[in-house]
């Protein structure tokens, strides 16, 4: 749920990774509230057809949407947690347009921005593992998939196909994994003295492992992530 910047040209490889390695979580809500996978996309159909003539904010599409699907879809479109388009932005559906004020717009994918089609690549879900063990391994499948906000059993068909890729490390006792293609940089940096300067609450380092104990003296968790 953290916010990432990511260059446009590579929108197209996260959004294929991310579909395929979380797909089940990306769905979770519509199935908690046992709406119908042939209603769920009537009212995608008719937020796209709303959306044909270009951005507008949640409040304008529901109240173009909501007779046409019906009352109960009213919080779905106007939530501002994400509701419908959360989903539809993971979709790939949609886009955020240009704020009006302090609200912002979505905008439909196809028609907004200058973005590449498309696909749905098993490639693209390995992509995301070897981007995340090459800033952050060595590592497990467990922190993988904390990080992308999977499911584990999602993730791991995925890290098992690439065990070739990867070489074991001993850390503190425990096992964990890197890109054989980064070990020779790794080993280079063996005396490496650089200083270390943290981020406090979002520091990349401290968000990506799932188990933070050995980055972290957990007596001070709260102290460092507020909650």
């Amino acid at each position: 749920g953290t916010v990432h910047w990511l260059p446009a040209s590579e929108e197209p490889m996260f959004r294929s990774g991310l579909m395929q390695l979380r797909k089940w979580w990306i769905d979770h809500w519509w199935r908690k509230e046992q709406i119908p996978d042939e209603v769920r996309q009537h009212l995608f159909d008719v937020v796209l057809d709303v959306l044909a003539d270009g951005p507008l904010p949640r409040r304008e599409i529901a109240a173009r949407a909501v007779p046409y699907i019906g009352e109960w879809c009213e919080p779905w479109l106007t939530d501002g947690w994400g509701g419908a388009y959360s989903t539809m932005c993971q979709y790939g559906l949609l886009v955020f347009g240009p704020a009006v004020g302090n609200s912002p717009t979505f905008a439909r994918r196809d028609t907004w921005g200058n973005f590449a089609p498309l696909a749905s690549r098993p490639e693209d879900a390995f992509e995301m593992i070897r981007r995340y063990l090459r800033s952050f391994g060595p590592a497990t499948v467990q922190d993988v998939a904390y990080w992308i906000g999977a499911n584990l059993r999602d993730v791991k068909p995925f890290w098992d196909a690439m065990c070739a890729e990867f070489v074991p490390i001993e850390t503190d006792g425990k096992i964990r994994y890197l890109l054989a293609t980064d070990l020779h940089d790794l080993l280079a940096m063996e005396d490496a003295s650089l200083p270390v300067r943290l981020i406090p609450a979002f520091d990349p380092l401290l968000l990506a492992p799932r188990d933070k104990g050995e980055l972290l003296d957990m007596r001070f968790h709260k102290r460092i992530y507020g909650a």
